[in-house]
């Protein structure tokens, strides 16, 4: 009789407590839909970025995120402040030049991320040539005290060894 072989269940690791947060979120959204209106379009800039960026950190995410967050502050900071009623986040939705002011200042968010980037970059291509200057300069100081074979620019043979040179047999 042939034994039943065992399955291995995964397990739906934090399962509950995803569907616990994802309840409270809807929730939390619906309560204050006010909020939740102005972030949703806000926000969109973020969202388009986060698709976007394919890297594992997702530093244009968070630079553009960051920045999109605090061009929609003022005027949630207007909703808390004053009346907290979707009519009035609509009224700040449908106005032109609130969304140019966001997404303006989420472009700004596109930008630091390129500057920084390429500043990056650039420093990060200055240490390297840096460093093979250094390692060729030792390599020279190497090869006046030891000779040439130290350089690995040494002819070889069928079997990998370093021909003997006409001045080195004796």
């Amino acid at each position: 009789m042939a034994k039943k072989k065992k399955t291995a269940k995964k397990k739906n690791k934090g399962g509950f407590q995803k569907m616990l947060a994802l309840f409270f979120m809807v929730l939390g959204s619906i309560i204050f839909t006010p909020t939740t209106l102005v972030l949703a379009i806000g926000m969109l800039p973020t969202i388009v970025a986060y698709i976007v960026d394919r890297s594992y950190e997702k530093n244009k995410t968070f630079t553009i995120g960051s920045m999109n967050f605090a061009g929609c502050f003022p005027y949630l900071i207007t909703l808390w402040t004053g009346e907290n009623t979707t009519p009035v986040a609509l009224n700040h939705i449908m106005n032109p030049e609130t969304i140019i002011i966001i997404y303006s200042i989420a472009a700004l968010g596109y930008l630091i991320n390129w500057i920084v980037v390429a500043f990056v970059k650039t420093l990060i291509v200055q240490k390297s040539h840096m460093k093979i200057k250094t390692i060729d300069k030792n390599l020279k100081a190497m090869e006046e005290r030891w000779g040439r074979k130290v350089s690995g620019k040494v002819d070889l043979d069928t079997q990998g060894f370093p021909r003997q040179q006409e001045n080195e047999k004796s």
